[in-house]
C-alpha cells in the first residue's frame, strides 16, 4: 500500500522526464509587453508591496484586466478590502479610455469623450464575464471558495495584511503564517496568486524612517518573514527618483524584481499615470540581474473546494 506521506521518486520520474522533452512550454498568463519578466501562471504566489499611494492597487488590477484581455480562458477573482468594485471598475474605464479618473468619478464625462468612454466600455464588457468580485468578510477561505465557484484560475488579493486566515492566532506574525501557508496550499493546488502587500519603512543613513527605495528590501514586507519565504516572486515598487514630488501628475516608478525562486530577476523603470491610474514602459530599460532566490516553503494538506482539483487529477 502507498504511503500518503511520501511521492516515490521512481514513480515522479517517468512522467517528469517525460515532460522535459514534450516541447510544452510552462503556463503563463500574458499581462503585457512591458512585464514579460512578471510570471503569474497556475501554481505561483506573485507578490508586490510598496508604500501607501505607490500604486500597488493600480498595477496589480492593470495586471488583471490586461491578463483577462490577452488570455481569453482565463477566469480571476479580485478580493479588495479597500476599494469597491465600481470603484475598481472607475479606474479601468480611466486607464482604457484616457478620460481623468477625477471626471469619471464625478461622472463628468462630456460629449467629447463619448467615443473613448464607448471603446473602453466595450473592451471592459468582453472580459468582465471572467471577472468576480469578491464581499466581505474578507477571510481566505471564504475568498477560496468563491473563486471556487466561480472556476477562477486566479485569486487577486488586495492586501495581504487584511486578509484573515481561518482560525485564532496570537499576533499579527502567526496570523500572516498561516496566511501563507494557505495560499501555497491553493497555488499548490494550480491556481495563481497575486497579492499587494504592506511595506514597512526603513530607516535611511540618518536613521530615519523612509520608504526610499535605495532602502527597501525583502524584509521591508510587514510581518515579512513567512511572505517573502513563501512568494515566488516578490516586487517592490517605489519612486524611482526619491525627492519626486509625489503629487507629480506622472511619476517614474522602479518595479525591482527582489525575489524570483526559479531564475533571474530583472528590474524595470515604468511611468505611472496617476490621472488615468496607468502604468507603462518608460523606455528603455534599467536591467539589474541578480542571484535566483532559493527559499523553500512548508505546506500543509488542504480539504474541500479548490484543494480537492489536485487530488481529483491524481492517479
Amino acid at each position: 500500500m502507498a504511503d500518503p506521506r511520501l511521492i516515490s521518486g521512481a514513480d515522479l520520474f517517468g512522467d517528469w522526464s517525460k515532460s522535459v522533452f514534450d516541447n510544452t512550454p510552462t503556463p503563463t498568463w500574458k499581462i503585457g509587453a512591458a512585464f514579460d519578466h512578471v510570471e503569474i501562471a497556475p501554481g505561483r504566489v506573485v507578490l508586490v508591496g510598496g508604500a501607501p499611494g505607490a500604486g500597488k492597487t493600480a498595477l496589480i488590477t492593470q495586471w488583471t484586466f490586461d491578463g483577462l484581455d490577452l488570455n481569453p480562458k482565463l477566469r480571476a477573482v479580485i478580493a479588495n478590502v479597500e476599494m469597491s468594485p465600481s470603484r475598481l471598475l472607475d479606474r479601468q474605464l480611466a486607464r482604457l479610455s484616457g478620460v481623468p479618473l477625477t471626471t469619471i468619478r464625478h461622472r463628468q464625462i462630456v460629449p467629447a469623450d463619448h467615443e473613448k468612454i464607448g471603446k473602453a466600455l466595450m473592451r471592459i464588457s468582453q472580459v468582465i464575464p471572467r471577472l468576480a468580485f469578491v464581499k466581505a468578510p474578507y477571510t481566505l477561505d471564504r475568498i477560496a471558495d468563491a473563486a471556487d465557484d466561480h472556476k477562477a484560475d486566479l485569486i487577486v488579493l488586495d492586501y495581504a495584511q487584511r486578509i484573515e486566515p481561518p482560525g485564532r492566532f496570537n499576533g499579527m506574525r502567526e496570523k500572516i503564517n498561516a496566511l501563507m501557508s494557505i495560499m501555497r496550499q491553493l497555488a499548490d493546488a494550480g491556481i495563481g496568486i497575486l497579492a499587494a502587500a504592506a511595506l514597512t519603512r526603513s530607516r535611511d543613513n540618518k536613521g530615519r524612517s523612509s520608504y526610499d527605495g535605495k532602502h527597501l528590501s525583502l524584509a521591508s514586507f510587514r510581518e515579512s518573514s513567512e511572505l517573502e519565504y513563501g512568494a515566488d516572486d516578490a516586487f517592490l515598487l517605489y519612486p524611482t527618483e526619491a525627492d519626486a514630488d509625489p503629487a507629480d501628475p506622472v511619476r517614474l516608478m522602479t518595479l525591482n524584481h527582489a525575489k524570483s525562486r526559479d531564475g533571474e530577476t530583472k528590474d524595470v523603470i515604468l511611468r505611472f499615470h496617476r490621472r488615468f491610474q496607468k502604468f507603462e514602459d518608460a523606455g528603455p530599460w534599467m536591467l539589474k540581474v541578480k542571484a535566483s532566490s532559493l527559499s523553500g516553503a512548508s505546506l500543509g494538506n488542504g480539504a474541500g473546494g479548490i484543494w480537492a482539483r489536485k487530488r481529483q487529477s491524481q492517479p
